[in-house]
């Protein structure tokens, strides 16, 4: 990203930012891309944002559609008009939430995994590998389990 286009960007020249623009300047930041279209993820009725044209809600919803952890926002008179496409589109919804939610359990599996180290000049403790056989066990039935997953999302 160029000094010139940020500084269209903060001067209001430039109205919008690309998807990877938004990547590079939640990079920059030291934060995340959600944090910068969502700053405030409050439930609370008075933080209410403008998620689609017209289309208003709370903090909290538009990060949770925004993350995957919810079905889109769409006019209730849609919904009526079909209702099985709707049910579909939630069950995929759900489908692709429970996704997210186990990969990230296989993050923090490995993340904790990657944690047991041994004292220096020394060996792991007995407790350590039973954990490491645990772990290594939980991340593998896990991805197994992502495996099966994934063909139907």
């Amino acid at each position: 990203m160029t000094r010139q286009t940020v500084a269209d960007l903060e001067s209001g020249r430039r109205r919008f930012v690309t998807t990877a623009e938004l990547l590079v300047l939640a990079a920059a930041l030291d934060t995340t891309p959600v944090d910068l279209m969502f700053p405030d993820v409050s439930d609370e009725p008075k933080n209410v944002v403008e998620v689609l044209p017209g289309v208003e809600t709370t903090g909290f919803q538009a990060t949770q559609w925004f993350s995957g952890h919810r079905c889109g926002f769409v006019d209730p008179d849609d919904e009526l008009e079909d209702r099985d496409a709707r049910a579909a589109a939630k069950a995929r919804s759900a489908l692709r939430s429970a996704l997210l939610e186990n990969w990230r359990l296989l993050d923090e599996l490995n993340q904790r995994r990657d944690e047991i180290v041994a004292p220096e000049g020394g060996s792991l403790t007995r407790e350590q590998l039973e954990m490491l056989d645990l772990y290594n066990r939980e991340i593998r039935n896990l991805r197994k389990q992502l495996e099966i997953w994934r063909d139907f999302a």
